[in-house]
């Protein structure tokens, strides 16, 4: 698959695919995370350049080592294929202040493995554990903690919920966590017992045309959404507007008939 950033020396630039990079400026510290290697990463982002290129320095004593990984332990030759609890995941982000569970991770773990080959997709809360000055421990000869989410959503029959790409997931105020199933352009938001509240697919598909104006054909997953953020109603943003439903709603896209298809 070509990336934007290959050049003619290097075709494959987009070795680790970095897809999600969020910021805490409590901690000063940057999460991200890489599909390609299955695993979330913490960096210290208070180091100088030369601190960086180094293993000291910076708030947190250690440049440019990573404070914390998660998600696949043999990238790290502390565990094996069986230990692996990430696939190609997403949207790693911190828990908002003033939500419950803040402070702690939530990620969309995308591609799940199952023994009838029916991937699932699951949302995961997690807690890594911390010293009393708030670095991360790590005991001698053993992976990054936890070994399981402290919380996680899957669907009830599991595999109705699955998005191999994309997707990510939003804790609420309201303790509530907000779910975007990407490849489906589907949005919902399940409680803590992981019962749905309300549900929305995406209308919308876009106009896909090509560099010289033709249209692109419909084709599969036209309703996709990488990313999505919950606003509340009385967010900011939104003060002094008047919030109404759209009327009439868009009208979805329903794919023709392959015969129709073929005739075309």
């Amino acid at each position: 698959m070509p990336w934007r950033n290959q050049t003619a020396e290097n075709m494959g630039s987009d070795v680790y695919h970095v897809n999600a990079i969020k910021y805490n400026p409590d901690l000063d510290q940057i999460a991200f995370s890489s599909p390609e290697l299955n695993e979330i990463f913490i960096i210290d982002h208070s180091t100088s350049t030369k601190e960086a290129a180094s293993h000291t320095g910076g708030r947190w004593g250690k440049g440019g080592d990573f404070l914390y990984r998660w998600g696949n332990p043999k990238n790290y030759h502390r565990g094996d294929s069986t230990d692996q609890k990430l696939y190609n995941q997403h949207d790693i982000r911190w828990i908002e202040k003033g939500a419950p569970g803040e402070g702690n991770l939530t990620l969309y773990n995308n591609d799940i493995k199952n023994r009838d080959g029916l991937n699932y997709s699951a949302v995961y809360e997690i807690v890594p554990a911390t010293d009393k000055n708030g670095n991360y421990v790590i005991d001698k000869g053993k992976a990054f903690g936890p070994e399981k989410p402290f919380w996680k959503y899957t669907a009830p029959d599991t595999v109705s919920f699955w998005s191999s790409f994309i997707s990510g997931a939003q804790r609420l105020q309201n303790g509530n966590t907000f779910i975007n199933e990407g490849a489906k352009g589907r949005f919902f938001e399940v409680t803590p017992e992981g019962k749905m509240v309300w549900e929305y697919l995406n209308p919308f598909r876009g106009e896909m045309r090509m560099p010289n104006g033709d249209p692109i054909p419909a084709v599969p997953l036209v309703y996709i959404t990488f990313r999505s953020n919950f606003v509340a109603a009385n967010h900011p943003g939104l003060i002094n507007r008047k919030l109404e439903a759209i009327n009439p709603q868009p009208k979805p896209f329903v794919l023709p008939p392959a015969s129709a298809q073929a005739r075309q």
